[in-house]
Order: structure tokens, then C-alpha cells, then sequence
């Protein structure tokens, strides 16, 4: 069995204040993952996971908040994702993986591995797998959506939901589940699933109709402009 190099480097409160350093380390990791991703995907979606899961409590007492630190995290997020989504894994090996992913995003609290469940429906890898997430989060997702939800009723996993909703083709639902929200993170997965419908002016309408005091319009514009060049293609 392969012995990770980077999983005793990975334990709870690793690094501290040593942000340097824990930037180092993550990308030392990344680059021992990347390097067993050219000769065995199953193994480096193993590793991904693995550090994925390790990454929050090494850097519990560290500063989450570096730019440091939050560079190095969404960079291995942005790298790992496509690993995992890449192995030639079986359904059941998969889920498994999802399953200790979305246990450790919820033990993170939205602190540093937050964006992995953009990911969500890229690594199901397939829309049977991404419709069986879709079908596990939705409940929850529903409640904490609701227009009366309590503090109580919030889910992490909502983006994980609306990600395996769009990678399984489920569009409708998608759309209709972020209708009545008032919150650009959420309504931009509607946009996304008008485009993948082959809708471009619809998503772009809807985008533009979602500006409001708290949206960041230079993202919004960033997201039309985007739209508007595929369809030059």
C-alpha cells in the first residue's frame, strides 16, 4: 500500500501561525498527488481525498483568513477536484468518497473548504451518481431554503445539491429551487443551468435581473461577458 508523504505532515493544529510554511506544505502535497494522478487515478483521487479531509484541522489554529492561507486552499480545492472527478472509480467507491468529503465540509464550518461543493457535481463524474447526490441533499436543501427557515435550518450542503442538480441534468428543478433567493451565489447556478440547456439569452436575462443592493455587479457583468463570447463561437 502507498504510504502518503504528506499525511503525518497533516495533523490537527500542524502549523499554527506558520502560514508560510503551511502554504509550503500544501503544495508539496499537491505536487505528490499531481505526480501518482500520472500513473494511478484511483490512487490520487484516494490522496485528494485524504487531504482534503486533513487540511481543515492542520490548519485549525492558524490564520484562515491569509491570503496565504486561502490561496493555497482554493488552489489545492481547484486542483484536487478534477483528480477526483477523473479516476476510474466504481459508483460505490465514489459515493464513499463524497460521503467522507461531505463529512469533512461540514466538520470545517465554511472556513476554509467551502468551495469544494461547487465541485460537487464534477466529481460525481457521472449523472447517475450526481442524480442519487441530487436525490440525498434536496430535503435538506428545501428546508434551508425556506422563506420561514430558522438558524437551525441552515444546510452546507445547499451548493453541493445545486451543483449534482445541474450535473445530472435536472434543470427545472434547479431553476425553480433558487427562484425566490435573493442571493447571487445561489441564483448564479440558475444562470449556469439555462446555458447548459443551450439558453444563453435567457441566463443572461436572468443574471441581469438578479442585481440588487448586495449583488456585486462587476460579477454579474463578469458572468454576461462570459456568455455573451460563447455565443460569438
Amino acid at each position: 500500500m502507498y504510504q502518503w508523504m504528506f499525511r503525518n505532515q497533516f495533523y490537527r493544529h500542524a502549523f499554527g501561525p506558520r502560514v508560510q510554511l503551511a502554504a509550503k506544505k500544501i503544495q508539496l502535497a499537491l505536487a505528490e498527488i499531481r505526480m501518482i494522478a500520472s500513473k494511478d487515478s484511483n490512487l490520487a483521487a484516494e490522496g485528494a481525498v485524504l487531504f482534503l479531509q486533513k487540511i481543515s484541522p492542520a490548519l485549525e489554529n492558524s490564520d484562515v483568513h491569509s491570503p496565504i492561507i486561502r490561496k493555497a486552499v482554493d488552489t489545492a480545492i481547484s486542483t484536487l477536484a478534477p483528480i477526483i472527478a477523473k479516476a476510474d472509480a466504481s459508483s460505490k467507491q465514489r459515493h464513499w468518497w463524497l460521503k467522507k468529503l461531505l463529512e469533512a465540509h461540514e466538520r470545517d464550518r465554511g472556513l476554509l473548504i467551502e468551495p469544494l461543493t461547487k465541485h460537487w457535481g464534477e466529481m460525481c463524474a457521472s449523472k447517475t451518481v450526481a442524480w442519487d447526490w441530487a436525490d440525498r441533499l434536496l430535503g435538506r436543501t428545501k428546508k434551508s431554503l425556506a422563506p420561514n427557515m430558522g438558524v437551525d435550518d441552515y444546510f452546507h450542503g445547499t451548493t453541493a445539491c445545486f451543483s449534482a442538480l445541474l450535473a445530472s441534468d435536472r434543470f427545472r428543478e434547479l431553476i425553480n429551487l433558487v427562484a425566490h433567493q435573493d442571493y447571487w451565489a445561489y441564483n448564479i447556478w440558475a444562470v449556469k443551468a439555462y446555458v447548459a440547456q443551450g439558453k444563453p439569452e435567457k441566463a443572461i436575462q436572468y443574471a441581469q435581473s438578479c442585481r440588487n443592493p448586495q449583488t456585486d455587479d462587476g460579477e454579474i457583468d463578469r458572468v454576461c461577458r462570459e456568455i455573451r463570447a460563447t455565443m460569438k463561437k
